[in-house]
């Protein structure tokens, strides 16, 4: 049922050229020249000679000469003649009056020509187009919200087209009339004026289902910070720990021991005296007024054990290395592959020794691997 060529190759419904030749052989007859012209054929006897006859390769293998010693025979040329057969099928329907009469009457008819009248249409139609517009033009003003600022946007799916902007402003108005139903024909319900847009309730709710896992300002980072973070100190401490600190502090009140520290003073010691002394120390080893002032405290360390430590530390070091060599047990620390010519350096001719360095080895596999 295809009515498509298109359809009928995709469906791979054309013969095949096996189907058509078994059509052929079953149902085909030859058309004579009688079928085609309508002339009735006469018999036409043609007369040719030998020369003219072209042989087969099967005739022409059968012609090939034979040797026999026979007498030449001399024969004159016979003409032979050959008669077309006689006509053995009925005639064939092949012309049609109706169609014949029609291509007559086709041949008289003189059609319009087209597509000059419709560029004469289009010219005309936009002469009057350009007219009345520029009239419109001249004799009316068009009055427009003040939400539009004087732009019009007739384009489908802008966002400030007039046409929805004109609708948005008659449900907003019609939407404050209660106990009424708006409609565009009264016989079907779905010309029902909604007073609502749908498309803002949907771009809405999902603007709600974002809002619920973003932030309106999106994602920064690193995240900016308050103007009063800047002047704050980085390891400040918090509000809680500044109220308790200024409570008077109780020794020891976590671990229920008595409040007081017991403390005595060796035989000797001085205790920690909090009074400063004010004295005029020189500063560089010279006085104020620049002369030479001797302080003996100026140049001593503030480290303990004075200059008796660094003797101490380099004779705990030497203590150290020479327990460690106590622990070795061969003579020699250095390790060497091998010695060559130039002291410890290795040298290309200390591959011809072996691991006995001049000595005979004396398992079975060394030898073999020696004498090879």
């Amino acid at each position: 049922n295809a009515n498509r060529l298109r359809h009928v190759a995709e469906s791979d419904l054309f013969p095949t050229v096996n189907m058509l030749v078994v059509l052929e052989s079953k149902y085909g007859e030859a058309i004579s020249l009688e079928d085609m012209d309508g002339d009735q054929a006469k018999h036409v006897n043609i007369e040719f000679d030998d020369e003219d006859y072209v042989a087969t390769d099967d005739e022409e293998e059968a012609k090939e000469p034979e040797v026999v010693d026979e007498p030449i025979v001399v024969e004159t040329k016979k003409k032979k003649t050959r008669q077309h057969s006689d006509k053995r099928k009925a005639d064939t329907d092949c012309w049609n009056d109706a169609f014949e009469q029609f291509l007559l009457e086709q041949a008289k008819i003189v059609y319009p020509d087209r597509p000059k009248i419709q560029a004469e249409m289009a010219r005309r139609v936009k002469e009057e187009t350009l007219l009345a517009r520029k009239l419109r033009e001249q004799n009316e003003k068009l009055v427009l919200p003040p939400e539009v600022k004087g732009q019009i946007f007739i384009y489908s799916g802008q966002k400030l087209q007039f046409t929805e902007f004109q609708k948005e402003q008659m449900r907003k108005r019609l939407s404050k009339v209660q106990n009424a139903t708006f409609t565009y024909s009264q016989e079907f319900q779905s010309m029902t004026m909604c007073l609502v847009n749908e498309d803002d309730i949907e771009k809405d709710a999902l603007l709600a289902s974002i809002a619920k896992y973003t932030t309106p300002s999106g994602f920064v980072y690193p995240a900016p910070k308050d103007s009063a973070e800047y002047s704050k100190h980085p390891r400040q401490v918090s509000k809680q720990r500044q109220e308790e600190l200024k409570e008077p502090w109780t020794e020891n009140q976590s671990t229920g021991a008595p409040p007081g520290r017991s403390f005595q003073l060796k035989v000797g010691q001085k205790d920690f005296d909090t009074v400063p002394v004010i004295k005029s120390k020189p500063f560089g080893g010279y006085n104020a007024d620049g002369t030479k002032a001797l302080d003996v405290d100026y140049y001593k360390s503030v480290h303990m054990g004075g200059d008796g430590v660094e003797a101490e530390m380099e004779e705990a070091l030497k203590r150290a290395r020479q327990k460690w060599k106590d622990k070795v047990m061969v003579d020699n620390i250095h390790f060497n592959t091998h010695y060559g010519e130039k002291g410890t350096k290795p040298s290309q001719l200390g591959k011809l020794y072996d691991i006995l360095d001049g000595g005979r080895a004396k398992k079975l596999g060394l030898r073999v691997v020696h004498n090879a």
